[in-house]
C-alpha cells in the first residue's frame, strides 16, 4: 500500500470514528450558508450529509495537517485524508468510494 493509500485510510478511520461516536459539528454561519438545502428527497440528505462531512473533515485536515510532516507539505496528502475522512463519515456505510484514487499512485 503508498502513503497516499495509508493517508486515505487513516483519514477514513477518523471519519469513521467522528461518525460512530457521534461527534457533533457545530458550524458558523458561513458555513451554514454554503449548506444545500434540502428538498426532502434522500438525495437531497445524502448531499446535505456529505457536505457537514467535508466540513468536518477539512477541521480534522488541519489537525493532520499539524500533526503529520506529509500533511503539511503536500497537498495530495491532505486531498487524500480529506476524501478517506468523508467517505468514513458518511451514514449508511457507503464503503471507501474514492480510495481507488490513491491505489497505485506515486505522490508528486
Amino acid at each position: 500500500m503508498n502513503e497516499l493509500c495509508r493517508t486515505y485510510e487513516q483519514g477514513y478511520r477518523t471519519g469513521e470514528q467522528a461518525l460512530v461516536s457521534g461527534e457533533e459539528v457545530t458550524l458558523s454561519p458561513a458555513e451554514r450558508a454554503r449548506l444545500p438545502v434540502s428538498d426532502g428527497t434522500v438525495s437531497g440528505a445524502v448531499e446535505a450529509d456529505m457536505a457537514v462531512a467535508e466540513i468536518l473533515c477539512t477541521r480534522k485536515a488541519e489537525e493532520f495537517a499539524e500533526n503529520d510532516p506529509m500533511g503539511v507539505d503536500q497537498p495530495e496528502y491532505r486531498e487524500a485524508f480529506v476524501d478517506g475522512c468523508t467517505d468514513g463519515a458518511l451514514p449508511g456505510g457507503s464503503g471507501k468510494l474514492s480510495r481507488s484514487k490513491y491505489e497505485g499512485v506515486a505522490p508528486s
